[in-house]
């Protein structure tokens, strides 16, 4: 490696005393690490001051032979977005503001009640889509929804009790049945 960069230097000792050298080019994780970034940053910066928004930017790299880190060939729109803002040219836009949801008593989203009994999101998740636990889907903002498992404190040690069981002896929470509509299940 040249300085860390996506560089690489290969010296061969060929036997019978030959040595050839080559020049090569591997993967790097990070923009910044590329030898370029500099005047990658200095160009992308001089288009966007020029009025180009990130896509045009991206396409004008693109033609000009740039290349991205991490096996990619082509800029788009994000990375070039992701490239300004690193370097303090762009200002990162703020997400909005989380949507506050009307919640029952005991109800928790799949993370929190996850987080709370040390298992994974995915375990919580096929436990609620095979009505092992009860839950209602809610709409979180425009567009989105959101599960909301109801889990009190007897459910949430029944639930702790079947993590710290190891897993020859774990067995499944029980299937809930809807109290309300008792012919389907939850």
């Amino acid at each position: 490696m040249i300085n860390g960069t996506e560089q690489v230097r290969l010296e061969c000792h060929w036997h019978g005393g030959n040595q050839t050298s080559h020049r090569l080019i591997r993967p790097v994780a990070r923009v910044k690490a590329l030898s370029t970034y500099s005047t990658l940053v200095t160009r992308a910066a001089e288009l966007h001051q020029a009025g180009r928004n990130c896509a045009e930017v991206a396409e004008i790299l693109n033609e000009e032979a740039w290349r991205p880190p991490k096996r990619r060939d082509t800029f788009n729109a994000p990375m070039v977005h992701r490239l300004l803002i690193g370097a303090g040219i762009l200002e990162p836009r703020h997400r909005s503001s989380r949507v506050i949801i009307d919640r029952q008593p005991d109800e928790w989203t799949i993370h929190e009640l996850a987080e709370e009994i040390g298992l994974p999101q995915s375990t919580l998740y096929n436990w609620v889509q095979n009505g092992r636990l009860h839950s209602r889907s809610v709409k979180a903002g425009v567009g989105a929804g959101t599960k909301l498992v109801t889990a009190d404190a007897t459910t949430i040690a029944n639930l702790k009790t079947i993590r710290a069981t190891p897993p020859p002896w774990r067995r499944l929470p029980q299937p809930v049945v809807d109290t309300e509509n008792p012919a389907t299940e939850s």
